[in-house]
């Protein structure tokens, strides 16, 4: 891995939840939280930062931008009600219609975004009622159709299903937890689940996969730290850390093997980078 850049935040100091990402041309989305702590959402062009907030948000935060410059927004209305839009440079910004209520409860809650393709699906997370907020799913929206596709990990013992990405070629990445709180990385494929598992490692998470099948994630190694993963498109998984970081958290890899993620230094605080992984 080469060509470590850090990527500066827009109003330090950055709390424990930023993330970071990258597309193709090297635009950059990144969660930030100011010094009073309040998330925002900002992407880099042409190394300049620019904020972005939907009109009347309570919220905003975003995912990974594609490759066609476009941005999956999670805003929240004044009473916290999730709601998705898409932003692009130049473009107005596009409200995309709510999933359709769930009779026996009402409505999907907060149903955000956690990945955006180039072919417009927003890759979210829901669960059918705040009373039982630990049942999450998997749901995958087209931000130009409206359809959407609800989605769970197999298995009676499971809690929740957290998808990340789904590539265009219709292969998605996530975690999954179970009755016993054991967390596990998965790709989902058709009516295929695999897991994917790193030796010595627990509480393994898929984050991000790109269009050539390369898989990047995080797992805990026995102290407990963060340590970043790449899975090949073979299935070979290897460690991928930023040199001399106490943690690294990995969150997206482009077509071009950019990736992108966190880590922490040893002075414990938190940076934004995106590095080049060398085939």
């Amino acid at each position: 891995m080469t060509a470590f850049e850090a990527a500066p935040l827009i109003k330090p100091p950055a709390l424990r939840g930023v993330s970071d990402w990258v597309n193709d041309s090297g635009m950059i989305g990144q969660d930030y939280a100011d010094a009073a702590g309040n998330f925002h959402y900002a992407v880099r062009i042409d190394n300049t930062w620019q904020v972005l907030e939907v009109p009347g948000a309570n919220l905003t935060i975003g995912v990974n931008p594609n490759n066609l410059g476009q941005v999956a927004l999670m805003w929240f209305d004044s009473n916290w009600n999730g709601h998705l839009a898409v932003w692009q440079e130049g473009r107005p910004l596009k409200y995309v219609a709510d999933v359709p209520p769930n009779p026996p409860n009402g409505h999907y809650d907060w149903s955000g975004p956690n990945g955006f393709n180039d072919l417009g699906i927003a890759v979210c997370w829901t669960f059918l009622s705040w009373t039982n907020p630990e049942l999450a799913y998997g749901l995958l929206e087209n931000t130009h159709t409206g359809q959407y596709q609800l989605f769970a990990y197999p298995g009676s013992d499971i809690l929740w299903t957290f998808p990340q990405m789904t590539n265009d070629w219709g292969t998605t990445v996530g975690g999954y937890e179970t009755l016993t709180y054991e967390s596990h990385a998965f790709m989902w494929k058709g009516s295929k689940f695999t897991n994917i598992d790193v030796p010595g490692g627990t509480n393994e998470f898929a984050s991000f996969i790109n269009n050539e099948g390369y898989i990047v994630g995080n797992y805990a190694n026995a102290s407990g730290a963060a340590v970043g993963f790449v899975r090949d498109p073979i299935g070979r998984v290897t460690d991928f850390t930023v040199p001399q970081a106490l943690q690294t958290v990995l969150y997206g890899i482009t077509d071009l093997l950019t990736i992108s993620g966190i880590y922490q230094a040893q002075d414990q605080n938190w940076h934004g980078f995106v590095a080049r992984l060398a085939r």
